[in-house]
């Protein structure tokens, strides 16, 4: 069958009718989700002429009917440029005031803006589950900020959350448990290093 986005901006049909919504409460919430998602002028467009970023906020438009309970999005914003990231985790913020909305993702900035708990998993393992302030407590004292020295080692960079070139050299930011060089000094953690600080298992 060939899927259009008309088919529930006009016709109401596939995602309503899989969800056995009515029509007039499909027709007033698909509405609702074109002018959220910036899907209105688009509509009777071919699913398959879309954009994958369109594609993508289509099946979020499909996902969101019917009012669910419990919303499940695995790497929600893959493929959607800046504004329409930040759309999407306004809507997931404001679902999760009264849903129960699991996202996953590899997107930090995604789950600061709608966590309010984390998991990180690791090849299948839960290694951590708490609150991100949690999370980045257990990180302080565990990012370093220095130089990279001439004389390095590559073995000496493994946890390394960014590399910035500058006048004085490389500066280097990276979790550990030890200082790697005496010039390191200890820096505030972002969620996304302290994360890395996790998966590297800097801290149990």
């Amino acid at each position: 069958m060939l899927l259009e986005v008309k088919e529930i901006s006009k016709k109401y049909g596939t995602f309503p009718a899989l969800k056995k919504i009515p029509k007039r409460k499909a027709v007033a919430e698909v509405e609702t989700f074109l002018e959220a998602l910036h899907l209105s002028d688009v509509r009777h467009k071919r699913l398959s002429d879309c954009s994958g970023g369109m594609k993508q906020r289509v099946g979020i438009a499909g996902a969101l009917l019917g009012n669910p309970e419990i919303v499940i999005v695995d790497e929600l914003t893959t493929g959607l440029d800046p504004e329409e990231r930040v759309t999407l985790r306004n809507i997931l913020s404001t679902l999760a005031c009264t849903k129960l909305v699991l996202l996953s993702t590899h997107i930090i900035s995604d789950i600061e803006a709608a966590a309010t708990k984390i998991m990180v998993l690791k090849k299948g393992n839960l290694l951590f589950y708490d609150m991100p302030e949690t999370l980045l407590h257990h990180a302080e004292g565990h990012v370093l900020e220095y130089i990279l020295p001439k004389s390095w080692s590559s073995e000496e960079l493994s946890g390394v959350s960014s590399m910035l070139q500058t006048k004085q050299g490389i500066k280097i930011r990276q979790v550990s448990a030890k200082r790697p060089y005496a010039d390191a000094v200890s820096v505030g953690a972002s969620l996304e290093e302290a994360c890395l600080c996790v998966s590297e298992e800097v801290f149990q």
